[in-house]
């Protein structure tokens, strides 16, 4: 039985994307080396129903913003004891074009809490 339909319509990356990051609430962020587009969870697929992560962003970054971010996922990458194997509530993934690989985090690991604070703020500029 083909449930294709029933799936969100999801925003398509942007050209050049190098890092896309999913936190622990289905929120999506691309990064690529001019911007990061953020696309978040909405009411309507969230599993409650009620949550809803904002409205959609694309945030212009300089070449030294983009490295700086680079930085702190690159070291989630190499922090292997923040990996785990399965996806869990609240765990994170990311994903590296670059070496074509997905890196789950765990919920409250130094890797995940970097990772998206880096993003939230570098979302507020």
């Amino acid at each position: 039985m083909d449930l294709d339909h029933l799936l969100p319509s999801s925003t398509q990356a942007p050209q050049g994307t190098i890092y896309s990051y999913i936190d622990g609430s289905a929120n999506t962020y691309y990064i690529t080396t001019s911007l990061i587009q953020y696309d978040p969870m909405t009411r309507k697929w969230s599993s409650s129903g009620f949550y809803s992560g904002g409205e959609p962003a694309t945030v212009r970054i300089n070449s030294e913003q983009f490295e700086r971010i680079k930085v702190i996922l690159e070291q989630a990458i190499q922090n292997t004891q923040d990996h785990i194997a399965n996806r869990v509530k609240m765990s994170g993934l990311l994903y590296s074009k670059k070496n074509n690989n997905r890196y789950i985090l765990g919920a409250n690991t130094t890797s995940l809490q970097a990772i998206e604070a880096i993003l939230a703020h570098s979302l507020k500029q």
